[in-house]
């Protein structure tokens, strides 16, 4: 049996997977990060690399084969952030992760405040600017740590500096490099976009792009003695997490859809690259790597986030199982409620971007019940979902993962909504498994993706869609809805703080 081990450096933990040739992970390792403020994300480089060791040591020690039936070490993880090296090839200061928060309002002053900015990124890119970007982080650590950035020799993602610490060679991919700062198109370093940002001399601090799937080197002898691999082992440069994830999720071929349904919902749509509009500026791409394809993706606030305030608020903490129970029985259209899921207190990203969207229910009456109320939720993270993908013509699966992946009834829901076929895993680390199948491509174990998938991804359940005029007039209420309050929802906003500003200052105790 000949396996695959996978490195994925995330910003939440590090994982180790070891996979054998039937796509099974045999044994994992999960190292968790911990962070003293949430809005802060930053590691010490060398920790990093530390905790990958302890990651991959912890899979090593327990692996009762054959150490050589080890083909190679994939390497993928988190897009974004900002790991650097100073002029001696040393790290000097703490990675930043993608997830960390101190660029949001450099972030809304570059895609929508300066006028043409956001515009001329997108058509560079092939998407707006988006948090965590290696070129916001370097602005912030220009204007807040100038001694800091003055030192920046070279500027990379946190999978590169795995790959570096193994084999010495810095390199990037180019589905992480266009996500952040190179041409989308081609892969190239655009002038023009580093000097609108005022860091023109930090294009000759990127590292050598490659395309993804490509064996980088060896692991070092010493390396390999560290953590107890076969000495020369192939590593290969796997690409970024998110295009790793549609991989792994089996989202491989033109039309196919990729939804990790979680705290946010991540959209990828699977299309030729000639058939991108680039001039649709709600739209983002991910360049693919494989053939001529590229990834429509979007990344929505709307998630799971909506189901939870409906378990605590409408049912007072009950168990989901009751909760599913009761949308599950209750018929379609939730007796004319509408529900806009937009809960998250930072609005809403994709398909359209409102710092200040808000949900809420719209139809209820004196017969309205709690069951309805429960499954309008449903449905609205479903039209939501749709609202994503509806510019998209019919055929493709859909492949549902994540935490609405093991829902009982959202994926029948979803695939009623949107007209297509959901798949659902049995699976849980796709963009590891993504890794691993890039991994086998690579060295040629399988001819291509479609037949590395077709053995690899096994779907626990398919639901197919079950036409319905219900839905098909509900999701245009819907968007009209959403249309209508968007012209509302600022003063909203505005509205909500002065209730908690006037409810405070009532509570302040009289001085006397």
């Amino acid at each position: 049996m000949k396996y695959i081990l996978v490195l994925d450096g995330g910003t939440e933990s590090i994982k180790a997977v070891l996979y054998d040739q039937r796509g099974k992970a045999a044994y994992k390792s999960t190292i968790r990060l911990e962070f003293d403020n949430p809005q802060i994300r930053e590691i010490d480089q060398n920790l990093y690399w530390d905790l990958s060791c302890r990651a991959i040591r912890n899979l090593t020690e327990k692996f009762e084969g054959d150490l050589e039936d080890i083909m190679a070490i994939s390497v993928t993880g988190e897009g974004g952030g900002l790991f650097s090296l100073d002029e001696n090839g040393q790290p000097y200061m703490p990675a930043i992760l993608e997830n960390d928060s101190r660029t949001e309002e450099l972030l809304y002053t570059v895609n929508y405040k300066v006028p043409g900015w956001g515009k001329r990124i997108h058509k560079v890119l092939g998407r707006k600017v988006e948090q965590g970007n290696t070129l916001l982080l370097a602005i912030w650590l220009q204007k807040n740590r100038p001694d800091l950035y003055l030192k920046l020799d070279k500027i990379f993602f946190a999978k590169d500096w795995l790959i570096y610490k193994m084999t010495n060679r810095l390199v990037t991919d180019r589905t992480d490099a266009t996500a952040c700062y190179a041409t989308f198109a081609n892969g190239r370093i655009p002038t023009d976009l580093f000097s609108i940002f005022g860091l023109g001399h930090l294009k000759k601090c990127v590292p050598e792009i490659l395309p993804p799937g490509v064996v980088v080197g060896t692991v070092l002898p010493e390396v390999a003695k560290k953590l107890g691999l076969p000495e020369h082992l192939p590593v290969i440069l796997s690409a970024t997490g998110q295009v790793s994830m549609a991989i792994g999720a089996g989202a491989v071929s033109t039309q196919d859809i990729a939804i990790e349904f979680s705290n946010t919902v991540r959209t990828v749509v699977v299309k030729r690259f000639k058939d991108c509009d680039f001039n649709k500026l709600h739209k983002s791409f991910l360049h693919y790597g494989i053939g001529q394809l590229c990834l429509e993706a979007s990344n929505s606030l709307t998630g799971i986030g909506s189901i939870t305030w409906g378990e605590d608020v409408l049912l007072n903490g009950g168990d989901i199982q009751n909760m599913e129970k009761l949308v599950e029985a209750q018929a379609s259209g939730s007796g004319g409620v509408i529900y806009h899921p937009y809960v998250s207190t930072e609005g809403e990203l994709s398909p359209f971007f409102h710092p200040h969207a808000q949900g809420g229910f719209l139809g209820i009456d004196e017969h309205t019940t709690k069951a309805q109320l429960l499954r309008a939720i449903y449905e609205g993270l479903s039209y939501a979902v749709k609202d994503s993908i509806v510019d998209n013509p019919a055929g493709g699966q859909l492949y549902l993962i994540g935490e609405g992946g093991q829902s009982d009834v959202l994926p029948q829901i979803l695939a009623d909504v949107t007209g297509r076929r959901v798949g659902v895993y049995e699976d849980e680390d796709y963009t590891s498994k993504g890794a691993m199948l890039t991994a086998y491509v690579t060295m040629g174990l399988f001819e291509n993706y479609a037949s590395a998938t077709a053995l690899c991804c096994r779907v626990e359940k398919f639901y197919e869609p079950k036409k319905s005029v219900i839905y098909t007039e509900g999701f245009h209420l819907f968007r009209q809805l959403r249309e209508i309050y968007s012209k509302t929802w600022s003063k909203q906003e505005k509205y909500k703080i002065l209730v908690q500003k006037t409810l405070a200052e009532d509570e302040e105790p009289e001085n006397d």
